[in-house]
């Protein structure tokens, strides 16, 4: 499958933020704060979003793609953001999911985008980090996706997100903990 390129048609875009235990609240905070600042960036007249968590698996905060402007978007932010921590990160399961999600409810002709905000640490299921790439970027070629990595977070799989970006076309952007989100935006 072909990764759609950028085009008048809009994106859609799937904002997935870590949940896992091991991301201390201002792990979370700091997640909140970008996928904000990245929402505020979209096209309200083209894009569409949703939002989901990921930890154990992949929890989606909104039914459906939403537009960039749509009402139901603070109400699934705040649910996110009142999440509590849980379990362990499995990333490749998560990736798996998410696609199919996508797939599910995107659109032709639009751009897709997973945007992933976290470590990347995977704790359960597939754990080394080529093998979680490669499955998972095949996963999101076939949904036509490119992968967009936001590290945050003490340890992050750097590795991981980097080739998952690489493999689908899209980013990998480290955000260091000293680092500004105003100084980096």
């Amino acid at each position: 499958a072909k990764v759609k390129a950028p085009g008048a048609h809009g994106r859609d875009v799937l904002f997935i933020a870590e949940t896992s235990g091991a991301r201390s609240s201002q792990d979370l905070d700091a997640q909140a704060r970008v996928i904000s600042a990245m929402l505020a960036g979209l096209d309200r007249n083209q894009d569409r979003v949703a939002l989901a968590a990921a930890d154990v698996g992949f929890a989606p905060f909104t039914a459906k793609l939403e537009p960039a402007y749509a009402a139901a978007l603070p109400e699934a932010l705040a649910k996110l953001n009142a999440r509590a921590p849980l379990g362990a990160l499995d990333l490749g399961r998560t990736l798996r999911d998410a696609a199919a999600w996508l797939a599910r409810h995107a659109d032709g002709g639009r751009e897709r985008l997973v945007v992933f905000c976290g470590s990347g640490v995977a704790a359960l299921g597939t754990l080394d980090a080529s093998t979680l790439a490669k499955e998972g970027a095949e996963a999101l070629k076939a949904a036509e996706a490119r992968f967009l990595g936001v590290g945050l977070g003490r340890t992050v799989d750097a590795l991981a997100l980097g080739e998952l970006a690489a493999r689908t076309g899209g980013f990998y952007w480290p955000l260091k903990a000293e680092e500004s989100l105003a100084e980096s935006a």
